[in-house]
């Protein structure tokens, strides 16, 4: 059966068997979403009395309202973690149940040591200094085992007042065997014309002939002739339409017989609400959908087919 026909089986799924799991999750994040809303407007109401009765005229007024202030951001950022830890809970226990039966595996424990090694190998993001992972799914199609893991990158510089940290990706690493073998690295970033900076001793700017590829990025490689025998005319026209339908950034680093794709995203892409009912099988048939679009990328890209590429 097709993948995609296998959606309404999931409903009935989800009713008979999904909902009763789901509840105390469900019940947990109603009542802390309650007492959120109960503890804000106290808060606030705090605050707004705080400010009313001070005499703004002392330096120690100014102080209690940036030291109330910060007591309420503690106490929103506490209750959004909280909130954070119920559905990375609920999506622990459900998600595995409702990808077996497309053989695609939730490990959200996935070590962020592959995603590291790739940066480190390619330099594909300069300059970063922490990695966050997060929901990781993984599986096999036509022999080919894939992963896709979802990351955020920072870089931080400065320090005291001047500390700021920089997010240099946000989005999912999808990551497959690739039909060719190839032993140098190669590296398709997305062009930032003056900005582009990644040419090293080691990884030199490759010029392609595909005039419309070239606008949209800039192709990095050990080995110029290994780079174009990876990017043949046919490649770099999928590779483009890759970016055109996903409205964002889209990368690649070719390491170790594997194409590794880096598709940026705003914000969690998994993420279960917060402030709404999670008892809705929309929601979970949407990470589904999701999650099956983002494995097409072996086909849409053909990298199992060794003919014609």
């Amino acid at each position: 059966m097709d993948k995609t026909n296998r959606m309404p089986v999931f409903e009935q799924v989800f009713y008979s068997k999904l909902v009763h799991m789901i509840a105390p999750f469900e019940k947990k994040r109603k009542l802390t979403v309650v007492f959120f809303l109960i503890t804000v407007t106290l808060l606030a109401a705090g605050l707004i009395a705080l400010a009313i009765n001070l005499d703004f005229s002392e330096k120690s007024a100014e102080d209690a309202i940036y030291l109330y202030s910060f007591v309420i951001l503690l106490v929103v950022l506490g209750f959004v973690w909280y909130l954070k830890k119920i559905s990375s809970d609920t999506k622990r226990k459900i998600l595995p149940i409702i990808f077996k039966p497309y053989n695609i595996f939730y490990t959200p424990d996935e070590s962020k040591e592959n995603i590291q090694e790739i940066i480190e190998c390619s330099h594909i993001f300069p300059s970063f200094d922490d990695i966050n992972t997060d929901d990781c799914f993984k599986g096999n199609i036509d022999g080919n085992d894939f992963t896709l893991q979802e990351a955020k990158i920072t870089y931080t510089s400065g320090s005291g007042k001047n500390r700021r940290t920089v997010t240099v990706f946000q989005g999912l690493v999808f990551s497959a065997g690739f039909c060719k073998d190839f032993s140098s690295t190669t590296v398709i970033k997305s062009d930032k014309g003056i900005l582009n900076c990644l040419e090293s001793n080691i990884l030199k700017n490759v010029k392609l002939e595909d005039v419309v590829f070239e606008k949209h990025f800039e192709t990095y490689s050990e080995d110029q002739v290994e780079a174009r025998f990876l990017l043949t005319t046919a490649f770099m026209e999928r590779f483009l339409n890759l970016k055109l339908s996903h409205k964002s950034s889209v990368q690649a680093v070719f390491l170790d017989n594997k194409v590794n794709i880096f598709l940026s995203y705003a914000g969690d892409v998994f993420e279960l609400p917060y402030f709404s009912t999670i008892l809705k099988p929309q929601i979970y048939k949407s990470i589904i959908k999701k999650v099956l679009e983002l494995t097409e990328i072996i086909n849409s890209l053909k990298i199992n087919e060794k003919i014609g590429l």
